[in-house]
């Protein structure tokens, strides 16, 4: 019998078989109970999108709030995003920290853009193109500018090009990629972009990078002797 939503996991041993198999009753119990966690998706293997499915409360994620409390002591590089789609004249492009490396071949990179960024309706048209632009550190004024500032005066600041896709690349940047959307994935309140590196180069070799960290941009201290 598949209990309500409210009914708690509780674990029974199958006497008669080789492997534990879990039951559930309607018995009260503290959801958050770990030991009814563990039991019933470590020792059991009991499959998580079927035990959701039974109960939706059952693990408890943290806040919004705790999540950023946590994320901010995280340090990242900072890039601007330019987005070019053929459906509208102009590109547009946004400071995004939210970036990774994921695959050397096919050389592939990801960007998550919020469902509220003016760029994410561009991002999901198709034959969208985008490039990462990869800032050095004395460049948080034009961080700041792909921020804030609207959205038709962000170029005017900048050494702006194009390679493959037509997507702005700034000449100077630490470095950039020039990219075709490979996949889509949709994650909570963002999108994941995966993006197929279709050029690429790095015009500020020897500079340092730009770093967000804690709130406020920071700037590296480099040493004649670095460590390994």
């Amino acid at each position: 019998m598949v209990p309500d939503v409210g009914a708690t996991l509780v674990v029974a041993l199958d006497w008669a078989g080789t492997r534990p198999a879990p039951t559930f009753s309607d018995t009260p119990r503290d959801p958050k109970d770990p030991l009814i966690i563990h039991n019933a998706l470590t020792l059991y293997n009991y499959p998580i999108t079927q035990l959701l499915n039974y109960n939706k409360d059952f693990l408890m994620t943290i806040s919004s709030e705790k999540f950023r409390e946590a994320l901010r002591h995280f340090p990242a590089g900072v890039t601007i995003v330019t987005i070019k789609s053929p459906k509208y004249e102009n590109p547009h492009g946004l400071t995004v920290s939210a970036f990774a490396s994921i695959s050397p071949e096919p050389p592939l990179i990801m960007i998550a853009i919020d469902h509220r960024a003016s760029g994410y309706e561009m991002l999901e048209d198709e034959g969208a193109v985008f490039a990462v632009n990869i800032l050095s550190q004395d460049m948080s004024e034009l961080s700041n500018r792909f921020a804030w500032i609207k959205d038709e005066d962000r170029f005017a600041v900048g050494d702006w090009g194009t390679a493959v896709t037509g997507a702005p690349v700034l000449k100077n940047a630490l470095a950039w990629l020039d990219c075709a959307i490979h996949n889509r994935y949709e994650a909570g309140t963002h999108t994941i972009y995966i993006g197929e590196v279709m050029a690429s180069d790095t015009p500020g070799t020897g500079e340092c990078p730009l770093i967000y960290w804690n709130r406020g941009y920071r700037y590296l201290k480099t040493s004649d002797n670095p460590t390994d």
